[in-house]
C-alpha cells in the first residue's frame, strides 16, 4: 500500500484540462474529420454543454476550425503547421531534402518523399517540377499502398504483413486502379523484383493518366524507412525501370539512405 502511495506521489502533476484538451482533438488522429460537436462529444466521453467550452478555445487557439454552415470542426491552421513541423524534424526529411533538390533540378520533373501511415503512404516533402503543372501534389496526401511509393516500402515489409496489405488493397480497388486485376501473388513478385532492382516500376496512381516510379530509402537497420518517388510531367516521361530516370532515382535513393546509415550491401546491386 504504501509502495502504491509513493508511486502515485512521484508522479508528475499536469494540467487536467490540457489533458481531456487532447481527448477533444485525438479522433482528428484517425481521420481528418470534420466532426460534429455530437460525434466529438460521444468520442471524447463528454457532454456537448461541456465540450462546447473547450472548442472554443481550440478554435481560438486555431487548433481547430469551426464549418459554420454545417456545425462541424477540423483540425485548423495552428495543427497543420504543427504537424509540419513535426515532419521536419524526422530523419529521413531532414537527410532528403538536398539529395531531393538535385534530383528534381536534373529531371525537372515533381519529386516526393513518402513514409508509411496506417492508410498507406503519406508524403511528407514535396518538390514541384520545374515546369508548369495542371495538378499539384499536397504534403500530407495519402498515396494507395500500391501505388509505386507504397509498393517501394511493401517490398520491406515481412511477408505475413506484405499479403495482408496486398490483400486489403486489391480488395478495396477500384477498376481504374492499374493494380485491380491483379493476385495477391502477382504483387508479392513485383516486391521481390523491387529488392533486388531497388526500382518500384510504373503506377499511375499519384496523378492519374502519368506515370511514377519510386525507390526505397532504407536505414542502418535495412529497413525501408520512406519512399522516394519521381512523377512524370509529361506523357513523353522515361519511366522504364532500366532508363535514364531510374537511374537517377536510384542514385539518389541510395545517397539519402547512406545519408541514413545503410550500408552499401543493403542497397542493390545497380546501384
Amino acid at each position: 500500500m504504501a509502495d502504491k502511495q509513493s508511486k502515485k506521489a512521484a508522479e508528475p502533476r499536469g494540467i487536467q484540462s490540457v489533458e481531456v484538451a487532447f481527448r477533444v482533438i485525438a479522433p482528428f488522429l484517425a481521420s481528418p474529420g470534420p466532426f460534429t460537436l455530437r460525434y466529438l462529444a460521444e468520442k471524447a466521453g463528454m457532454s456537448p454543454t461541456s465540450l462546447h467550452f473547450y472548442l472554443v478555445s481550440l478554435v481560438r487557439t486555431g487548433l481547430l476550425v469551426r464549418n459554420e454552415a454545417g456545425n462541424t470542426f477540423a483540425l485548423g491552421s495552428t495543427a497543420i503547421h504543427l504537424g509540419l513541423a513535426a515532419l521536419a524534424n524526422i530523419d529521413a526529411v531532414q537527410a532528403a531534402r538536398e539529395p531531393m533538390q538535385s534530383l528534381r533540378d536534373e529531371l525537372g520533373t515533381p519529386v516526393c518523399l513518402s513514409i508509411w501511415s496506417d492508410k498507406g503512404p503519406i508524403i511528407v516533402l514535396h518538390l514541384p517540377g520545374l515546369r508548369t503543372s495542371y495538378w499539384t501534389l499536397q504534403v500530407g496526401a495519402v498515396l494507395p499502398p500500391l501505388s509505386a511509393a507504397g509498393r517501394a516500402i511493401l517490398a520491406y515489409f515481412p511477408p505475413p504483413l506484405q499479403k495482408e496489405v496486398i490483400a486489403r488493397a486489391l480488395k478495396d480497388s477500384q477498376p481504374e486502379d492499374p493494380w485491380h486485376a491483379s493476385s495477391v501473388e502477382q504483387i508479392l513478385a513485383v516486391l521481390k523484383e523491387i529488392r533486388r532492382t531497388g526500382i518500384s516500376p510504373r503506377s499511375g496512381a499519384v496523378v492519374p493518366g502519368f506515370a511514377s516510379i519510386a525507390s526505397p530509402i532504407l536505414n542502418a537497420e535495412g529497413v525501408a524507412v520512406a519512399a522516394l518517388t519521381v512523377v512524370a510531367n509529361t506523357p513523353a516521361f522515361d519511366d522504364r525501370p532500366e532508363g535514364q530516370n531510374a537511374e537517377a532515382l536510384l542514385r539518389v535513393a541510395q545517397q539519402i539512405s547512406l545519408n541514413l546509415g545503410a550500408s552499401h550491401d543493403k542497397r542493390f546491386p545497380r546501384a
